[in-house]
């Protein structure tokens, strides 16, 4: 077969029309059949060679495409060297290397590449480094890195408007988050890496991301305290204009950061509409939430310090989706009523926040993910009351032995899901079960307690799930037969 195939691609090469477009993707053809001396291959435009495993290295005589403007060569693992002479490729617009896990090594000659537009270099090996005069490709619009290191100049390329991943150097060699200043034309995605301060929003250094639709600060690895401070109005509004088309913020891997900002910029409030907050153990306080009024969906995990509660979303009329995780035994996340307090007192309390805010509590609230941490013996009381409620997980709640009666409150509910609570045992009554007339899927996954006892017909809470039209242990569905 592979002989044939050989056969054929030679017959395609040593046509006397020219061409301009050869895909021999996932063909496992080899290298060597595409030589300069075949005249047709001169006016090639577009060469496709991804997903051929064989390929090791490129040969130089690539170099003679003068014309190609497209070279694929994504997912050729195996690939471990390009010609050092890649710059002569003076009309390459789109080179893509992406998932080319044994190629460490650019040559210096790509940023000679005049023409070059696109750069993906995105899943490649560990240690590969960009050339040291990237600021030369001006015409670049496109870098797709993930690189533990960056070249300074990034700057200079004020044509790009996608920059995947920007990691921010140690010394003036590498890449600062200041060098963000002259990209106004950045849009889409932008993860920003090993930040040492947290950006001040207010500050007229940090850059201003016009076109930017998601953002994410990660590995600020020594930060302890963030803050900023709002100048008062009109100064203040001068910021309006930095983000306001950011609708995804992304906060991760900050091991040391104890307080944050008290509270949001305004300009990032107004459009906002997902926040994620992980791993950043020691921070005690989150920012002032009421105020994201676009805020549709909210992650907070690992964050097992944490002291606040989240009573403030209860004002945020577009919340759908909540997701949070590890948080301590102490915190209460949803006190919005007090079991403690007397009724009355309950009702005047409820009727001034409600007047304050000018709405009711998570009403458009449709996912709740609650990962209990290890500690945790009980669910959040306050549950019972999210009514609109339509999907619910329930994981690592390692001390839980009963789902609470009053789950059978959440009349709206149609997924029910809980994962890896080891001592989980029993289920709500018949009856309360029997009131989730919305529910459709009951998922149990590493739960081998429940999972014993909801055996079909002859575990105990079998009466209890049988109407359930999906049942799931895992993966794997239950027969519930006729």
């Amino acid at each position: 077969m592979e002989g044939i195939l050989d056969e054929h691609i030679q017959v395609i090469v040593s046509n006397k029309n020219p061409i301009r477009v050869l895909d021999l993707s996932s063909t496992g053809f080899k290298i060597e059949q595409l030589t300069p001396s075949v005249s047709n291959l001169k006016h090639i435009r577009y060469l496709n060679l991804s997903s051929n495993h064989k390929i090791e290295v490129l040969p130089e005589r690539i170099t003679s495409f003068y014309n190609l403007q497209t070279l694929i060569l994504s997912d050729c693992y195996s690939l471990r060297a390009l010609p050092k002479d890649m710059g002569s490729l003076k009309h390459l617009r789109h080179l893509d290397l992406c998932f080319c896990g044994q190629l460490e090594v650019l040559p210096e000659s790509i940023s000679d590449l005049c023409s070059l537009q696109t750069l993906n270099v995105e899943c490649c090996g560990r240690h590969i480094k960009l050339p040291k005069d990237m600021k030369k490709l001006i015409n670049l619009r496109h870098l797709k890195t993930m690189l533990n290191e960056m070249p300074s100049g990034i700057g200079h390329l004020t044509n790009l408007q996608t920059l995947s991943e920007l990691t921010v150097g140690k010394d003036t060699t590498e890449a600062s988050v200041v060098e963000l200043e002259r990209l106004n034309l950045l849009k889409g995605k932008l993860r920003i890496r090993n930040l040492r301060n947290g950006p001040d929003f207010y500050s007229e250094a940090c850059p201003a991301f016009r076109s930017l639709i998601e953002l994410t600060l990660d590995g600020m690895q020594k930060l302890e305290q963030w803050e900023w401070v709002a100048p008062p109005p009109p100064v203040s509004l001068k910021g309006s204009s930095r983000f306001p088309c950011l609708e995804k913020l992304s906060i991760k891997n900050c091991p040391k950061l104890i307080t944050t900002p008290t509270v949001f910029p305004h300009f990032i409030s107004n459009s906002l509409v997902r926040l994620e907050i992980r791993d950043c153990p020691e921070v005690s306080f989150l920012p002032d939430m009421r105020h994201l009024r676009s805020l549709e969906r909210l992650c907070i995990r690992g964050c097992q310090g944490l002291k606040s509660s989240l009573d403030g979303l209860r004002c945020l009329n577009s919340l759908e989706e909540i997701e949070i995780g590890w948080f301590s035994e102490e915190l209460n996340i949803f006190p919005a009523v007090s079991i403690n307090k007397g009724e009355e007192e309950e009702e005047e309390e409820e009727e001034e926040e409600e007047e304050e805010e000018g709405t009711h509590d998570f009403i458009s609230l449709k996912s709740l993910t609650i990962d209990g941490g290890t500690k945790n013996k009980c669910l959040p009381e306050y549950l019972q009351y999210l009514t609109t409620l339509q999907y619910l997980k329930i994981e690592n709640v390692d001390e839980l032995v009963a789902l609470p009666e009053w789950l059978g409150n959440l009349s709206s509910l149609r997924n029910l899901e809980v994962y890896n609570c080891d001592k989980l045992t029993y289920l709500p009554s018949k009856e309360a079960m029997q009131r989730l007339t919305a529910l459709s899927s009951l998922i149990i996954t590493r739960c081998p307690l429940l999972k014993e006892r909801c055996n079909k017909e002859t575990g105990e809470e079998w009466c209890k799930i049988s109407h359930i039209a999906n049942v799931f242990y895992g993966s794997y569905p239950v027969d519930l037969g006729n």
